[in-house]
């Protein structure tokens, strides 16, 4: 007798089953981004705040190659660019956190042609002439040749 209630529970459920499933959803899936910090894992600042220094300085160096024909006026042309294509970096740049130098980019590439706030005094991301953003402690920027 057990065994049959058994059975007929089981296939109570089963017919019960399909009709519990929900409808499937009609919205569309949320836009996929296409930068890379909305990859980074929450909680992680540190990390996320060198992550968002890196890639905000190769973006300026990218500009800064676009403008090196251009001589002293690039900072110039570089911050109308960025303003004109990623106005979350600008209004970082316009808050002080990054601080871009006047400086001709065809000069010598070990140049610090921008960096962050802090790397005069705490040590932080820097962007030399060469385009490749990499970490200095304060005494090595002090020691670094300035673009501007």
């Amino acid at each position: 007798m057990k065994t049959i209630c058994l059975l007929l529970f089981a296939f109570a459920v089963a017919l019960a089953a399909p009709g519990c499933r929900p409808a499937p959803s009609t919205e569309a899936p949320p836009p996929v981004s296409s930068d890379p910090r909305s990859k980074i894992p929450k909680g992680l600042a540190p990390v996320i705040d060198r992550a968002d220094a890196m890639i905000d300085l190769k973006e300026i160096g990218t500009y800064y190659q676009l403008h090196q024909a251009d001589g002293l006026a690039a900072r110039d042309l570089v911050l109308k660019d960025v303003q004109h294509d990623d106005a979350k970096l600008y209004r970082a740049i316009q808050a002080g956190q990054y601080v871009l130098l006047n400086g001709d980019p065809a000069r010598d590439a070990s140049a610090v042609i921008a960096y962050e706030k802090d790397a005069p005094t705490k040590g932080g991301i820097v962007l030399p002439l060469d385009f490749v953003p990499r970490h200095m402690n304060a005494d090595e920027f002090k020691a670094a040749p300035k673009a501007g």
